[in-house]
């Protein structure tokens, strides 16, 4: 009988596991359906460009092109052939331009992406840098005119000289901001900016000497293939310090930059998280269009990936969440009452102070690096596998002392930290303060993510379970309030489920 009833307990606990796994598979087929779309372009060295309209992935070889023509929902592999050897590519309002060399002469050829037609024209001058760097913008071509002058020479479309222009200093690099068709110059020590679809001469909007390499234009803002950003709107500059070419963009207006493993947001040099993980290699590539990211990897895979799936951090100043994060919904029956599960009743520390001072107001103390309830004295989004070592670097204790305890109230001074944690500030022998701590993402309390923090959050979407005030925070992975499907799909690719 004694066997039956182990064999019952087992059999149930694996057919709610296999449910679990279910439901994430449905979620996660539900979600992803239509927030992340991938493409195999065939072949490699494809360059990833946008323009008012489109993404594209082309590249060149001898007279021929091969363009992939991206829109959230379709691909359409494009491949047509120019006049003399492709030399240099850009693109623009609905079109593939393409600067080429046939006997002498320098021609632009002009691709309709709407209906599939090639038109070529020769150039009236002769004289062009040896990259065949060029910008287009409307009706106009413009162009340095050699490596080291800092001339440039506008033409129509049809080849047709319509005015030069000079800045005055060497020019690094030059590119067209798609939201407002502008021409944008990278000097040495400025940033001009000018319009040439109006024969303007460029204006000096800028000074900066940090600004070396490459650049590219996202919403108004310079991403430099050395890993700096500049805001032209609210003149911030950021350094990311990730280096690369075509790998930063902007997405719900937080500055985003590429690298191995995932899209990392930066809110200040010091501040940055990552907001989506993936691993398109060392060197891919990433646009931004209607704020959907666009990604391509060495090897020719692109990702297409809505703003849904980023997990971006909220502030004070937002409406979805603010420092009060575990503010349950009205059909959230919490297994913990918030008010009687206060920190301050709890036994462990009965020499509590009575009449203290609040110690968030107390300058010699503060909590650097994560985020605070100060109403209920919760500390919340900590990365999950966080030490309590590394987690007591980022306290300026003063004079205090700090005793962590876990779920179970058994003191512990080295390991990772868990989800229903307490950590106390003390005074000697007197507690001054206590703080409940919620792990981002895990659920038990022991310290790791796995299958186990999976399963709670399922049965709690499926009403099968609860979640106290410190799990809900820590189940909420996309900072939107509440914990449903998105938040199980996160957490299903974290475990690598």
């Amino acid at each position: 009988m004694v066997c039956h009833n182990r064999f019952a307990k087992i059999q149930g606990k694996v057919i709610l596991i296999w449910i679990a796994v279910l439901l994430v598979c449905v979620l996660m087929y539900d979600v992803r359906s239509y927030a992340v779309t991938s493409y195999q372009i065939s072949g490699g060295n494809y360059v990833l460009m946008t323009d008012n309209v489109n993404v594209y992935a082309v590249r060149y070889n001898g007279n021929e092109i091969n363009a992939s023509i991206v829109k959230k929902n379709e691909c359409r592999n494009v491949t047509f052939s120019v006049l003399g050897t492709v030399k240099n590519l850009t693109v623009n309002n609905n079109y593939i331009y393409a600067l080429s060399a046939d006997s002498g002469k320098i021609v632009l050829n002009q691709y309709s992406v709407k209906n599939d037609s090639v038109y070529h024209y020769t150039l009236d001058t002769d004289s062009i840098n040896s990259a065949y760097r060029f910008c287009v913008s409307d009706d106009r071509v413009c162009f340095m005119t050699n490596d080291i002058a800092d001339t440039f020479v506008c033409l129509n479309l049809y080849g047709e000289k319509v005015y030069s222009f000079s800045v005055g200093e060497e020019i690094i690099d030059y590119t067209i901001n798609n939201s407002d068709g502008q021409f944008y110059l990278f000097g040495r020590n400025n940033i001009y900016r000018t319009d040439i679809r109006q024969n303007a001469n460029p204006e000096c909007i800028l000074s900066t000497v940090d600004m070396r390499t490459g650049i590219t234009i996202s919403d108004n803002v310079i991403f430099d293939y050395s890993g700096n950003m500049t805001d032209m709107n609210t003149k911030t500059f950021l350094s990311s310090k990730i280096q690369g070419e075509r790998n930063g963009c902007m997405i719900n207006g937080h500055y985003c930059k590429y690298t191995n493993g995932g899209i990392e947001v930066f809110e200040s040099e010091d501040c940055h998280y990552v907001a989506y993980p993936i691993n398109y290699g060392m060197h891919a590539q990433m646009c931004s269009k209607d704020n959907v990211a666009y990604l391509l990897s060495d090897s020719g895979k692109l990702a297409v990936v809505s703003s849904e799936e980023f997990t971006f951090r909220q502030y004070e100043e937002d409406t979805v969440v603010d420092d009060n994060p575990s503010s349950l919904p009205d059909n959230h029956s919490s297994t913990v009452n918030p008010v009687t599960n206060n920190p301050s009743q709890n036994t462990a520390y009965s020499n509590r102070y009575s009449s203290a001072e609040n110690i968030n107001d107390d300058e010699e103390f503060s909590i650097n690096g994560y985020r605070v309830d100060a109403d209920r004295n919760i500390i919340w989004d900590i990365p999950d596998g966080t030490t309590i070592a590394v987690f007591k670097k980022n306290i300026t204790k003063g004079h205090y002392q700090l005793e962590f305890r876990n779920k179970n109230n058994t003191v512990k001074t080295s390991g990772k930290l868990g989800t229903g944690y307490t950590m106390a500030v003390k005074d000697g022998d007197a507690v001054v303060e206590i703080y409940r701590i919620s792990v981002k993402a895990e659920l038990t309390g022991e310290g790791n993510v796995n299958f186990n923090d999976l399963k709670l959050q399922c049965y709690y979407v499926m009403r099968c379970g609860d979640l106290d005030d410190l799990q809900y925070v820590a189940s909420d992975l996309n900072y939107d309030g509440l914990v449903d499907s998105r938040d199980i799909m996160r957490l299903a690719r974290k475990i690598n489920l």
